[in-house]
């Protein structure tokens, strides 16, 4: 017999990601006007969260979020969730390549 219980976290994972990259854009873009130090930001399911309004570093849980953070802004990425491999390491920046960590999913 098989679970639904992983593709459950499977998918909360990936909505959760999705949500924190979106979160990011939004404040990285300049989507709201600055008016204050923070803003409430509230999701499709009513959940609120406050967060500065200048955004300072991200980390995200996954790859797939942090090569979406590197797109749009790689110096505010404060940890790497993989490692790199010396063909992938060419093609990217110096300062990120000197980011720590290795602290998400793929080792």
């Amino acid at each position: 017999m098989h679970s639904s219980h992983g593709r459950c976290d499977v998918k909360n994972k990936s909505l959760k990601t999705i949500l924190s990259t979106l979160v990011f854009i939004a404040l990285t873009t300049g989507a709201w006007a600055e008016s204050s130090s923070t803003r409430t930001i509230v999701d499709m399911a009513g959940r609120q969260v406050t967060v500065p309004t200048a955004i300072r570093s991200v980390y995200s849980t996954s790859p797939m979020g942090e090569v979406m953070m590197y797109t749009l802004s790689p110096e505010k990425i404060t940890g790497k969730t993989w490692n790199l491999g010396e063909d992938e390491a060419r093609f990217l920046v110096d300062e990120y390549q000197e980011k720590t960590g290795t602290w998400g999913m793929v080792r």
